[in-house]
């Protein structure tokens, strides 16, 4: 599975892993219990055979704020 991202994003990662290559060509491994925040413009997928899972801290953040704005 390849994953392209446009937006910043702050990430926990739960099992498995993911290899990540920034568009400036830096690697990276993210492993369980990482945390990290990526700027536009990387690539990443999955490592072996273990699906990976992934929690998405400002996407999460921007679907409350959204939430408290609908009840305004």
């Amino acid at each position: 599975m390849l994953l392209t991202e446009s937006s910043l994003k702050m990430s926990e990662f739960a099992p498995g892993t993911l290899h990540v290559v920034m568009d400036g060509g830096s690697e990276f491994a993210c492993r369980p219990g990482d945390v990290s925040l990526l700027p536009k413009g990387y690539d990443a997928w999955v490592v072996g055979n273990e699906a990976a899972a992934v929690v998405d801290f400002l996407v999460m953040v921007g679907c409350i704020w959204a939430a408290a704005d609908l009840g305004r």
